[in-house]
């Protein structure tokens, strides 16, 4: 009971009034229909329910351009903040939650992987899309033997990234005409339209999990494609794939600061302050969304101002 009576306590809208002065940067990933052959529920989020989470969380913050949120002191005191951002680069970001967001004239960013840009796909997508005898090569390839129901999760908490794996987890979807990811014309008219275009890595593998070669591809192969194609000056934005705490650690975190990083982020799901640092870089988190409702974003939220994260 006591803990029942905490979570409704916490979920409650009127407690957000009593916190100021705090940023937030929320993380999406596909906004699509049930019936989209890409649709899943472990990343997914329906119009409707996007349409609302918006207006929710519109009347909670200040909604701004991520650049503006990770960099600048002089914001009001008085107001709280947040950012949108799109992890991997669904077609359906650009398809119907670009519509929605410019039409209110809300700011957001995308974290981009070369396959999906590329080649239309990334493993993980790959296995939702496919069959059983697909997820046990890619098991296999892994190195994690055990079935299990969760096979995303296994591969992601016991597999071995490494070149073999690159070269194998692509399928041929050369005869598919409909595009899962972005194309380059597509980023192209986002850059265009102010959206903050970021390094979401070469194919979303567990970087912690990757040999030291495999490590650097992953971080560095996109940026010539940005910095060239799309005509950025310089990529200084890092969305580690996956994002929880066993999904990086020190040695990635530098790995990717050695590259020019200087704003990584995770999806731990908390808020920031902004505060000097002597860091080559700073690791902002995030609270990711999907077919979440009101109630329960509104619980993240609360959720986190009893937790201490300033940077």
């Amino acid at each position: 009971m006591v803990k029942q009576y905490l979570k409704r306590l916490v979920s409650a809208k009127a407690m957000s009034g009593l916190f100021k002065n705090r940023r937030f940067i929320f993380v999406y990933h596909d906004i699509s229909n049930e019936n989209s052959i890409h649709h899943a529920n472990q990343y997914s989020t329906t119009p409707e329910r996007f349409f609302e989470q918006i207006e929710f969380l519109k009347s909670q913050f200040e909604i701004i351009p991520l650049q503006q949120l990770v960099n600048d002191n002089d914001l009001s005191s008085n107001k709280s903040y947040a950012s949108l951002t799109f992890d991997d680069g669904f077609e359906s970001v650009f398809s119907i939650a670009r519509p929605i967001l410019n039409e209110r004239k809300i700011p957001y960013s995308v974290f981009v992987n070369l396959s999906a840009l590329v080649n239309n796909q990334v493993w993980v997508s790959n296995i939702i899309m496919n069959d059983k005898s697909y997820e046990n090569k890619l098991r296999k390839l892994a190195g994690v033997s055990t079935p299990k129901n969760s096979t995303i999760s296994d591969i992601m908490s016991g597999g071995n990234f490494t070149n073999e794996f690159l070269t194998n987890y692509k399928i041929d979807n050369s005869d598919t005409q409909q595009r899962v990811y972005m194309g380059l014309d597509q980023l192209k008219r986002l850059k265009e339209e102010g959206v903050l275009i970021g390094n979401h890595s070469s194919d979303h593998f567990v970087l912690s999990q990757c040999d030291d070669e495999t490590l650097k591809n992953q971080i560095k192969a996109i940026d010539s494609l940005l910095v060239n194609e799309l005509g950025l000056n310089k990529v200084e934005y890092f969305a580690i794939p996956f994002g929880k705490k066993g999904h990086y650690n020190s040695k990635v975190l530098e790995e990717i600061s050695t590259f020019g990083y200087k704003y990584i982020f995770s999806t731990n799901p908390d808020h920031f302050k902004i505060k000097k640092t002597n860091h080559s870089y700073m690791l902002y988190p995030r609270i990711g969304i999907g077919e979440d409702t009101t109630d329960q974003i509104q619980f993240y939220i609360n959720r986190s101002y009893f937790r201490n994260y300033d940077l």
